[in-house]
């Protein structure tokens, strides 16, 4: 993982607003890239009672959704982002992030789509069930999950920073493009909404998988940017949606960034650019 750039392991950094900060200025001073910033992942859903393992050397990962039974949504509430969890710890490091590197670059806060939280509050084989068997109580779940969104987003507001989504529980791997319009996308915009509202700034969204079949509705939303992954073909996403919408992508993460040489890098990076 990156932390290992500052001689730490990833469970470290994942408790570690100094750590987030100092790893970001590492990397921006290293690389010079576009944007820095802090992201979160699990960390909603653990706020709100999933348990989540952080390995010494690995990415997070749900362990136990908070509740295993729709029908248990009466114990769930919105979470409070200056004291629940790691929230607080994700916050004050993304102004540690601007204080260090907001006149240099955008900087910017990440959270998970309401769905994708979702997924690791309920397990996602009990959510997509329960999407086809009690569709009410899911739009529940997300009405509380969206509530918890609105707390953290008022909060970036107020830091004057960017703000973007991942929501790769949204793909069109996994769920259908009825499916994302109606547990997925109303939430999304609501989110989207919000972020406009209270900051005055769009929403930059990045999606997992397969995406083609929701492309539309993904603008429909109101996001400014869509990130898509290399399973997909910018040629495409532009001739689909590039007069209405930002396009970013996508250079494969592992066969090229991961395993690749530099010479590859610079030639899929290119490929990408005279698609797009």
């Amino acid at each position: 993982t990156l932390s290992s750039m500052i001689g730490r392991n990833a469970s470290e950094y994942y408790h570690s607003a100094e750590l987030m900060a100092e790893l970001e200025t590492v990397l921006y001073k290293r690389f010079g890239h576009d944007s820095a910033g802090v992201g979160l992942s699990r960390e909603i859903a653990e706020a709100m009672g999933t348990k989540v393992i952080y390995p010494r050397h690995g990415i997070s990962y749900a362990a136990e959704p908070a509740i295993k039974d729709i029908n248990d949504i009466a114990g769930l509430a919105p979470l409070d982002p200056l004291k629940d969890g790691k929230i607080p710890i994700s916050l004050r490091a993304v102004k540690m992030v601007k204080e260090a590197l907001g006149k240099l670059v955008n900087v910017g806060y990440s959270i998970p789509g309401p769905l994708t939280t979702a997924s690791d509050l309920l397990g996602t084989e009990e959510l997509l069930k329960s999407m086809i068997k009690n569709p009410d109580r899911i739009h529940e779940l997300l009405e509380i999950v969206t509530e918890s969104n609105f707390r953290i987003l008022d909060i970036i507001a107020e830091m004057e920073i960017g703000f973007r989504i991942a929501d790769p529980v949204s793909s069109s791997s996994l769920i259908s493009t009825k499916l994302f319009r109606e547990f997925s996308m109303p939430y999304l915009k609501k989110c989207v909404d919000r972020m406009r509202r209270k900051g005055g700034r769009g929403t930059s969204f990045h999606i997992c998988g397969r995406s083609k079949p929701i492309w539309n509705g993904i603008v429909e939303t109101g996001v400014v940017s869509l990130s898509i992954d290399n399973i997909e073909d910018m040629e495409e996403v532009k001739k689909a949606v590039g007069d209405k919408i930002c396009i970013v992508g996508n250079v494969p993460p592992v066969d090229i960034i991961r395993y690749g040489r530099y010479e590859d890098v610079v030639r899929a990076s290119k490929q990408c650019v005279m698609k797009a």
